[in-house]
């Protein structure tokens, strides 16, 4: 059988750096990778390590694996390594990813493919730095735990020794059953996928109920920016004022002066850094302010595409 394994956690948690450790660590493996992008580009694809990965990646955007929208899609998308036949199959999912729905994913991949697959779990990824700012007033990241096999907090070498001893025995205290682990530097000690195999299905325990909708905020917005040609200082400045207004900014720009540069926001910070290989150039921006894609458009001199205008018919009976 084919175990598959999901990675969740909130935008910018450090889940495609997880990937990438995990694609290390198992490198004696053939693995497949699924990869979820909530926006309408495929940014996380360019940075994942290709080497030793069974057949192409696939790719589902625009929406989350576990929404009506996509999840038909995945399903499918499983399905297909059926004939590749990895020893492993990793699915990130997107930071805004609702697993609620995840027992009836389930359930239909082992009707479609009797035999065939093995849910091997969900690690959920915390942000060690934000946990604390964002799990009130965002229900989804409690969704995420609470469906979670194994808690992974990440950015612990950011953390005070007091901060990360508070985030920890919080966790702990709130979530007692689950095995929790930290991620300093993003280095993976453990066997995740050896240590899973006594810690499998938590979402059999949750209130789907619960867990409906997207809480009193609403959905988050996604927009995609494509600026024109600027040097890659003038990006940066430009993008400095708004910081804090977004959850997560990613994507590559074809800078006037560094070429390719891939473009990271997290909450209250920018990072650039060379990029290579991407398909589609754009930045995706997610947030829940409403004003965020008027503002920065108008701050990088982005007109707004005027649509066209359809004039009535003249109707000759009408006098």
């Amino acid at each position: 059988m084919i175990p598959y394994l999901f990675i969740s956690g909130f935008l910018g948690a450090g889940k495609t750096t997880l990937l990438n450790n995990l694609l290390n660590r198992y490198a004696h493996l053939k693995i497949g990778v699924i990869v979820n992008d909530f926006g309408e580009l495929a940014v996380d694809n360019t940075l994942i390590n290709k080497e030793g990965v069974a057949g192409e990646i696939l790719e589902l955007r625009a929406g989350q694996i576990f929404c009506s929208c996509l999840s038909g899609r995945f399903i499918e998308s499983v399905l297909a390594y059926d004939t590749i036949s990895p020893d492993l199959l990793l699915v990130e999912c997107s930071g805004l990813a609702k697993p609620a729905t995840l027992s009836d994913i389930v359930q239909v991949i082992d009707s479609k493919a009797p035999d065939r697959f093995d849910y091997a779990g969900m690690i959920a990824l915390i942000d060690g730095t934000s946990y604390t700012v964002l799990e009130q007033s965002l229900l989804v990241i409690s969704e995420q735990i609470e469906a979670g096999d194994m808690l992974l907090i990440s950015k612990t070498d950011q953390l005070e020794q007091g901060q990360y001893q508070d985030l920890k025995t919080h966790l702990e205290e709130r979530y007692p059953d689950k095995t929790i682990l930290t991620v300093p530097k993003d280095r993976i000690d453990h066997d995740l996928v050896e240590m899973l195999k006594t810690k499998q299905k938590a979402f059999s325990n949750m209130d789907n109920g619960k867990h409906a909708g997207w809480g009193e905020r609403g959905r988050p917005k996604t927009f995609t920016l494509i600026p024109g040609p600027m040097q890659m200082k003038e990006i940066v400045d430009t993008l400095q004022p708004f910081q804090g207004r977004w959850y997560r900014l990613k994507g590559t720009l074809k800078t006037a002066d560094n070429g390719l540069r891939y473009f990271d926001g997290v909450q209250g910070n920018v990072k650039v850094k060379e990029s290579t290989g991407a398909e589609e150039l754009g930045l995706v921006v997610i947030t829940h302010d409403s004003q965020l894609e008027k503002v920065l458009k108008e701050a990088f001199g982005i007109k707004p595409v005027l649509q066209p205008v359809t004039l009535p018919q003249h109707n000759p009976n009408i006098s």
